[in-house]
């Protein structure tokens, strides 16, 4: 009886710990590419202000910015994309909490395998582009937007991108399964 109940135990804190690598490996906030709208509805504990049948979305907040939980699905009701929102009213602080994830993110994805950088029109990248305090200025404006990619596994790539529009300046943080695909 007491081998019974010391196997019981053990087999309790073996299961307990491989519930917690699971989570570690879930591929974001605890939800699994392919998972159902009702799957991961169970599975976020933040605040649901959007419902729909292609578009889940949370009001949280990330970094110490507010910041909106987006969770995407196929045509077949499989989770594909999911992400963050963060739109910030001043360009400075927008592209300030941008280097900041930035660095975050590369200390554990390590190396970005893309960046690139798209100006508004030549003239801002002339003028502008050509030296490290311009370039600060230039996206503080929203006179150039970035995107940096981390790509390195076949079925989770990153998108981290910072841009203006409407007088708003977003930072977005996008993961991915490339494997699944959007609505058409």
């Amino acid at each position: 009886m007491k081998i019974l109940r010391w196997m019981l135990v053990f087999c309790f804190i073996l299961g307990l710990g491989f519930n917690a690598l699971a989570d570690d490996l879930s591929d974001f906030r605890r939800t699994y590419w392919g998972m159902s709208n009702e799957d991961v509805k169970a599975a976020e504990t933040e605040e649901l202000v959007v419902e729909s049948e292609e578009r889940l979305e949370y009001s949280s907040s990330y970094a110490g910015a507010e910041c909106i939980i987006f969770y995407e699905f196929s045509k077949y009701d499989e989770l594909f994309r999911a992400g963050y929102s963060l739109p910030f009213d001043d360009g400075g602080l927008a592209i300030s909490k941008f280097l900041h994830i930035q660095d975050i993110f590369e200390s554990y994805f390590g190396e970005p395998s893309a960046i690139s950088v798209k100006w508004l029109t030549s003239y801002y990248q002339d003028t502008y582009g050509k030296e490290k305090e311009l370039l600060y200025y230039a996206f503080k404006m929203g006179y150039a937007t970035i995107l940096i990619n981390w790509d390195d596994e076949p079925e989770h790539q990153i998108a981290f991108a910072y841009f203006k529009r409407d007088n708003q300046f977003y930072i977005h943080i996008v993961h991915e399964n490339p494997k699944l695909k959007p609505r058409e």
